[in-house]
């Protein structure tokens, strides 16, 4: 069962992403409820921002760089180190000490 509080959090963005699963299913099979948190006058009036406020483009982007820059990093780490090796593999190769 979803608490009042649980959608209040979740209204706030202040909620564990388990919690907000859990009141988006609430919502789902009971869309009656959402009536009295959301009512139809604030959507008649509500009008769209391409803008987010700095605190959430913040948070935003954090998300964004932990799953994708920290994650790529850490893919290509080994292959940078094989290009390490095999270039001191070539390097080692040449240098019999005569030059070009």
């Amino acid at each position: 069962m979803v608490t009042k509080e649980q959608i209040e959090r979740f209204f706030r963005y202040q909620c564990t992403p388990s919690e907000a699963d859990a009141v988006v299913r609430y919502f789902e099979q009971h869309p009656n409820e959402l009536a009295q948190y959301m009512p139809e006058e604030e959507w008649v009036g509500y009008e769209f921002s391409n803008e987010l406020d700095s605190q959430s483009a913040g948070k935003l982007l954090h998300n964004i760089k932990s799953r994708t820059v920290g994650a790529t990093v850490e893919k290509k780490r080994p292959v940078i180190y094989y290009l390490a090796a095999a270039a001191a593999v070539i390097a080692v190769a040449f240098s019999d000490g005569s030059t070009w």
